[in-house]
């Protein structure tokens, strides 16, 4: 691999994302932490609005930072 990028689709950017050695351990450290977090079931509320206006489940979700408005639909 010689390089990698992230496409945003909504906005259109692209950046390319850093593929060193180092870079590439600490991403498969903390996706194995995050697969450890999913079997024991932590699923820490992280809302912030502009994740929960995009998100599938905000209607059925507790943490979910939408208005009142965002419900009705």
């Amino acid at each position: 691999v010689n390089a990698a990028y992230l496409h945003e689709l909504g906005s259109g950017v692209r950046r390319e994302v850093p593929i060193g050695e180092e870079q590439t351990s600490a991403a498969v450290a903390r996706l194995g932490e995050l697969a450890r977090k999913i079997r024991r079931g932590e699923f820490t509320p992280q809302p912030e609005t502009e994740k929960c206006l995009k998100c599938d489940f905000r209607r059925i979700c507790t943490h979910a930072k939408c208005d009142e408005w965002d419900l009705l639909y």
